[in-house]
């Protein structure tokens, strides 16, 4: 993914005027000013996020008070849009807050303070948020702060970084305290058996949660990230793959099923309750 280029979204100050040539200028060009200060080799990393509508508007000059660009391409870049371009951006009043929020902005702050974390390796209590994590969480997790009334299509964040070659993945916004939520394991037997969860598939962070017959809810926390769950009765094993995407609460949890038969099988699911 390539830094935007003609795709840009600005922020028209209190004076713009567009009928008015003297009061064009009046405007902050977002994708431009966070590649004009990368480039000007004074800033490790510049991030920018912009909740506001993309739609086209003709300009005709850049704001005056960028001088000649500098060519220092060191310093590491996001750019998060609340909307693909040409399109608008959607508010809708929060039921958590009663007041009127962006749905951008509402997704990307509860990310940033660490529900998009993802686990250190080495570190099981310390979290990374990155810029790969971050679009990661808020694509996940922004159909829930939009609610019904809109169409994918009218939310859809928009992203770009540089350097491009890992994916946003290099590019770390911040560490913080390992955030983890809550899942049930729902598991049907008539057998005692164990329960193995391991994080991305590597069984060196796993946890073993041994069972005995009929153990109805496994309720454990586990930090954002793919896992895999293995459920092993009478020599048998049966495994289930399921997403913590870091807006599991209380009621709402991600419910992961076994039902336990006496052959081998996989199941996969990843549904709310």
């Amino acid at each position: 993914m390539h830094e935007p280029d003609e795709k840009e979204a600005a922020l028209l100050m209190g004076n713009f005027d567009p009928t008015n040539p003297t009061y064009l200028t009046n405007h902050l060009p977002g994708a431009y000013a966070t590649k004009w200060f990368g480039n000007s080799g004074c800033f490790k990393e510049v991030f920018l996020f912009m909740d506001c509508c993309r739609t086209p508007l003709l300009l005709q000059h850049w704001n005056r008070f960028f001088s000649r660009a500098g060519n220092d391409t060191t310093a590491k870049l996001f750019f998060g849009f609340g909307t693909k371009w040409s399109r608008t951006t959607r508010e809708r009043e929060m039921p958590d807050e009663k007041k009127v929020r962006g749905i951008f902005t509402k997704t990307l702050l509860l990310g940033l303070s660490g529900a998009a974390a993802e686990p250190v390796e080495g570190n099981p209590k310390e979290g990374v948020i990155t810029a790969a994590s971050l679009k990661g969480f808020l694509i996940e997790n922004i159909a829930t702060f939009a609610g019904p009334q809109f169409n994918k299509e009218e939310y859809e964040p928009d992203f770009a970084y540089r350097p491009d070659g890992k994916n946003g993945a290099d590019i770390i916004i911040k560490t913080v305290l390992l955030q983890k939520f809550p899942i049930i394991v729902r598991i049907t037997s008539s057998l005692p058996g164990k329960l193995i969860i391991a994080y991305n598939g590597k069984e060196d962070v796993s946890q073993s949660f041994p069972f005995t017959a009929s153990p109805g809810d496994i309720r454990v926390k586990l930090a954002r990230g793919i896992y895999r769950a293995r459920v092993i009765v009478n020599n048998e094993e049966t495994t289930n793959i399921f997403k913590v995407t870091g807006n599991e609460v209380r009621g709402k949890e991600t419910t992961i099923d076994f039902n336990i038969k006496s052959s081998k099988h996989v199941n996969r699911s990843n549904k709310k309750v």
